[in-house]
């Protein structure tokens, strides 16, 4: 996983993910929600061979992932078509973190899964 912070974080991903991660960075950074430059997370890259387990621990998902029936409580998932971004709120103010998700070899197939079931249309511009 890489957690992406600031603009400077951006700066070993590859286009086009780059400008995904960009754009949803910059909707965190100007949200209006409580948030410290350098220290909140605001947006985590899943990155191949992420193990489901290990991106539950670090974003604080509450969810028995031994039971197949269960599904995390993303607050809505956006295809960005190379990319799912699953959004997790954490507490009334809004605090919350984007979970980027590439559509690629090596991620973990439950959580794409996960996104495919729950992805709602993107806002038109």
């Amino acid at each position: 996983m890489r957690i992406l912070r600031e603009a400077q974080d951006l700066l070993l991903i590859a286009e086009p993910l780059r400008a995904i991660a960009g754009d949803c960075l910059e909707r965190w950074a100007t949200s209006g929600t409580p948030y410290v430059p350098g220290q909140t997370d605001l947006v985590i890259l899943v990155e191949q061979e992420d193990r489901l387990s290990d991106i539950a621990a670090l974003v604080d998902l509450l969810i028995d992932l031994e039971d197949e029936e269960e599904v995390p409580p993303f607050e809505h998932v956006t295809d960005h078509g190379l990319a799912y971004e699953a959004v997790m709120l954490f507490d009334d103010d809004g605090i919350g973190c984007s979970l980027l998700i590439p559509k690629s070899a090596g991620i973990d197939a439950r959580l794409l899964d996960w996104c495919e079931m729950l992805v709602t249309p993107a806002p038109a511009d």
